[in-house]
């Protein structure tokens, strides 16, 4: 377990270590509520990566246009755009869903946070997690107010905790 698991934590379990790779269970703590897919094999290294991407590019995760609404406004929103763009024959990831992809960050979790959706936003030196369970194929599925929960996590918690999992994934321990 790395960080606090009342606000933001990693949980993994290596399940097989071959040359460089690493893989295992992979699942991500907010607020209390464990998110991931207990079934799902990943790559820990790829999920080290991911996160440090998101990290590092969570500066640019700052729009006010998001960052004013509330999380079940914020949810739709995102979910509406990449419905649509799912839906696009051929799928078209338009400017509209490249300008919200960076702020979706189970699209790249998409195995292991499959059912849930959780949107980064950053404010200052905290980062704004907001997420609920979604059906990505089922736009009737946009989830209820009473079902999105969100969190502020300081970044320098977020920080460290994708640090000791980084180290720990590149250790294979």
């Amino acid at each position: 377990m790395f960080g606090n698991t009342s606000s933001f934590a990693i949980e993994s379990e290596i399940e097989n270590v071959s040359g460089v790779s690493a893989w295992g269970k992979f699942f991500l703590w907010l607020g209390g509520v464990r998110l991931g897919n207990p079934e799902e094999i990943l790559s820990l290294r790829e999920c080290c990566a991911d996160l440090c991407a998101y990290l590092n590019g969570c500066e640019g995760c700052k729009n006010s246009d998001l960052a004013d609404l509330n999380g079940h406004e914020l949810l739709v929103r995102l979910a509406n755009t990449l419905v649509e763009s799912i839906d696009s024959i051929p799928p078209s990831w338009d400017a509209t869903f490249d300008s919200y992809r960076k702020y979706m960050l189970s699209l790249d979790f998409s195995y292991s946070l499959d059912r849930h959706f959780v949107v980064v936003i950053a404010r200052g030196n905290e980062i704004r997690f907001v997420w609920a369970e979604f059906d990505w194929l089922n736009e009737s599925s946009l989830p209820d107010p009473d079902d999105v929960r969100e969190i502020q996590v300081s970044r320098s918690d977020v920080s460290a905790a994708i640090r000791e999992f980084c180290r720990w994934t590149t250790r294979g321990k």
